[in-house]
């Protein structure tokens, strides 16, 4: 029997509530047995095969919703299992009924792009005009042109085909689980006045495609090389580093972004973690150095080698770049630092600054700031260093104490290690400060 791996997924299936889950997994062929999930993982996923296809299910946080929720389990989803070539959003939508398009709650409704939308229109995104209109001033992307090409022989077969198979296909997943059935079945005809018994539907057409044993065989080899361990006390920050693991990863994504903020307010913790997240979801993604080069040719090196195609995806992160005469400025014996910066589709560089201006010009419109004052993290922060309860039931104290620290990470961790070492308590320390 040949052993499942990540690599066989192919269709992603993302469901916002339980309820669409359990409709999701009835409808599969046959389930398959879980596999290893990076600790870094935090969804749920539920695998199988219909019709050929191998689908991962994953479903929602509980409770949390909305496009940034879905935005981040298909990212660690697609960390997990490199090969999906395609992601459904399957979910129970309200009737729209109009003039032109009688769309009634229990009809199904497949996305296309038509005129000039791309098939999925966000709805609350664009200005209120003149006469009481609402004018859209964005549109997301398109469908996979691999679903498009099928969706058009779908609206063939329904024109010629007179077998309605969605009923028979309802019916057979409703045997294999007679507990759905009660909640699951269609309403009796008597209660149903929505559908004339003309209407049809007709079976989900694109054919299985397994990825290249040789492509995979022959994937580019992937470069670490970071001279920071990870820090396992690192809080805090979620929103930003998210937000930059999105900026990274996303189709069309910056070339160069950056980071602001004040010196200790954590820049370069962020840029670490980033790192080794980066590392741990995206398998393809390199972050790189070259050996055995001679110094004065080295920068010339990694330039070219970055910006050429058989580098793969790559992160290069420049830390505490604040000084904007050696970014900028030639001497006499080099030639500024920007003349070195790689070029390349697939590869981000990612800047660390306190020199606002300076990330300006180096990643112009793409720059993340690091709040200078976060309370709550500044107190996990110190929990999280001190790891010691008793020090911290005096909250009025350490209330103070983190005011006195300007709620600077590195500030907070120095005073961690030196109450650590000298086994004061707060109040000593504060005092001593």
């Amino acid at each position: 029997m040949t052993t499942v791996t990540h690599d066989d997924y192919t269709v992603a299936w993302i469901c916002a509530l339980p309820l669409e889950a359990a409709a999701a997994r009835s409808m599969l062929d046959r389930t398959h047995s879980s596999l290893p999930i990076p600790s870094t993982d935090s969804n749920a996923y539920q695998l199988g095969e219909l019709n050929g296809h191998y689908i991962v299910i994953a479903s929602l946080p509980n409770g949390i919703y909305g496009k940034v929720s879905a935005a981040t389990v298909v990212s660690r989803m697609r960390s997990t299992f490199p090969q999906l070539q395609c992601g459904l959003m399957v979910g129970i939508g309200g009737g729209v009924p109009g003039k032109s398009h009688d769309i009634r709650l229990g009809d199904i409704v497949v996305s296309k792009p038509a005129e000039k939308h791309s098939g999925v229109i966000q709805y609350d995104y664009g200005k209120a005009i003149q006469d009481g209109q609402f004018e859209l001033t964005g549109t997301l992307n398109k469908p996979p042109q691999l679903l498009l090409t099928h969706i058009g022989q779908l609206e063939a077969k329904q024109m010629t085909d007179g077998e309605d198979a969605l009923s028979h296909i309802v019916d057979e997943a409703l045997i294999r689980n007679p507990n759905m059935q009660e909640r699951f079945s269609p309403p009796a005809q008597h209660t149903d006045f929505l559908f004339h018994s003309s209407y049809r539907h007709i079976a989900g057409e694109v054919p299985v495609s397994r990825p290249d044993a040789n492509l995979m065989n022959n994937k580019k080899a992937r470069h670490w090389i970071v001279p920071l361990a990870r820090n396992p006390k690192f809080v805090g920050r979620q929103d930003e580093i998210t937000t930059l693991e999105e900026l990274i990863t996303m189709q069309d994504s910056p070339r160069k972004i950056a980071i602001t903020g004040l010196g200790g307010v954590g820049k370069t913790q962020v840029a670490l973690e980033l790192a080794h997240r980066i590392r741990d979801r995206h398998k393809e993604c390199s972050i790189l150095g070259l050996r055995d080069v001679n110094p004065a040719e080295v920068k010339e090196q990694v330039k070219s080698y970055l910006s050429s195609k058989r580098a793969g995806k790559w992160l290069l992160v420049f830390d505490n770049a604040d000084d904007a005469e050696m970014w900028f400025a030639a001497s006499h014996t080099a030639s500024p630092l920007e003349d070195f910066i790689p070029d390349c589709e697939d590869g981000c560089i990612l800047f660390t600054t306190r020199n606002r201006k300076l990330a300006m010009k180096l990643a112009p419109f793409n720059i993340i700031s690091i709040p200078d004052v976060d309370k709550e993290t500044a107190v996990r922060i110190l929990d999280k260093t001190l790891a010691h309860e008793d020090l911290l039931r005096d909250t009025t104290t350490t209330a103070t104490l983190l005011e006195q620290l300007a709620f600077l990470p590195l500030a907070i961790t120095q005073a961690s290690a030196y109450i650590i070492k000298n086994s004061i308590d707060l109040s000593t320390y504060l005092a001593l400060l």
